[in-house]
């Protein structure tokens, strides 16, 4: 991310060990291994107002900034409204279709997503203004309330080394992750009907149907 403005909201934020910021990735993945992302960077209106910067006009400079740094990606402004516990945030959406940053397998029956951890430490690094993965304390985040999440949505039931699979959708908390997880590894089947099935299916009820009306055909009429 190059926005200067944002780039210096978050070293403030890491510095005064606030918890204003939250990163979620999703992760669309089809049967062909096909994915399409959207990953969401929040900001706390109090670090977006901070020194009296105007927050909608922060959002549209990071939005355009963001677009620059992104070609090709659809970038939106998110916001979330708060409560009387939460601050509200607000930032931006970045949508790639059909994206290949992903290590994505497909074959006849099973679609395999392989996440490396060290590339999720590189992206979160980036976002929260660490200089590289190293300085990706996990411990520090946890306390100042730090949220990173990544939800992967698969084409049938899921199965995950990591996080939480429910039906087709797995959930990651990246900052609760296992140290003993170097790589993230979630699979499924490709959700797609076997054209085999397909043709048996269809020659079954043709020879239904066949024996149907001939059994009608071999009944006696009824003489009145």
């Amino acid at each position: 991310m190059k926005n200067r403005l944002l780039k210096t909201a978050l070293i403030a934020c890491s510095l005064l060990l606030c918890g204003c910021m939250k990163i979620r990735m999703r992760l669309d993945v089809d049967g062909d291994g096909k994915v399409n992302s959207t990953q969401t960077i929040l900001i706390s209106h109090e670090m977006l107002g901070m020194g009296g910067n105007d927050i909608d006009a922060a959002l549209e400079e990071m939005r355009q900034n963001t677009a620059e740094s992104n070609p090709g990606a659809e970038v939106t402004i998110v916001k979330e409204e708060g409560t009387s516990e939460e601050p509200s945030f607000s930032g931006v959406a970045i949508a790639e279709k059909d994206t290949h940053r992903f290590n994505v397998t497909a074959d006849r029956n099973t679609v395999t997503v392989r996440i490396p951890r060290n590339s999720i430490n590189e992206e979160v690094s980036e976002e929260i203004g660490a200089p590289s993965s190293e300085d990706f304390d996990t411990e520090k985040l946890k306390e100042i309330g730090f949220e990173a999440v990544m939800i992967v949505n698969m084409p049938a039931a899921a199965k995950t080394n990591a996080g939480v699979a429910e039906g087709k959708t797995v959930t990651i908390d990246l900052v609760e992750l296992s140290d003993d997880i170097d790589e993230i590894v979630i699979t499924s089947a490709t959700g797609k009907i076997n054209p085999l099935l397909i043709g048996c299916g269809i020659a079954a009820a043709v020879c239904i149907l066949f024996l149907f009306l001939r059994k009608k055909k071999d009944q006696p009429e009824n003489i009145a």
